[in-house]
């Protein structure tokens, strides 16, 4: 039995979100949203070290949230099989360059 009909954007995208990703009432739909759709819009998203994500994030969707955050909603997509973590790695090089941490990706040779 229906008992609600969502009627606005936000309302039907809460909706979706509780009922396909098992979201918490609590969480930001629009960032958690954001936040799925980096996989795809941000290149080298799902391989990035979670403090790079938590910078690529906020850069991709103006809304800033804690590695420790995304990480937490990377494992609910995980458990909902909604991503699966990849298969072959991806290697980052970290080095300190004028007293700044600096990440890049190498190629598996270089790793």
């Amino acid at each position: 039995m229906i008992t609600h009909v969502p009627e606005t954007k936000e309302a039907r995208l809460q909706e979706i979100l509780l009922r396909k990703f098992h979201v918490d009432i609590q969480v930001d739909m629009y960032a958690f949203a954001c936040f799925v759709t980096a996989f795809t819009d941000v290149p080298g998203f799902s391989a990035m070290p979670w403090k790079v994500r938590e910078i690529e994030y906020e850069k991709y969707s103006g809304v800033f949230y804690t590695s420790r955050t995304l990480s937490s909603w990377c494992r609910k997509l995980i458990e909902r099989e909604i991503i699966t973590k990849e298969e072959t790695g991806t290697y980052w090089k970290t080095s300190v360059e004028n007293g700044n941490k600096v990440r890049e990706i190498i190629s598996e040779e270089e790793a």
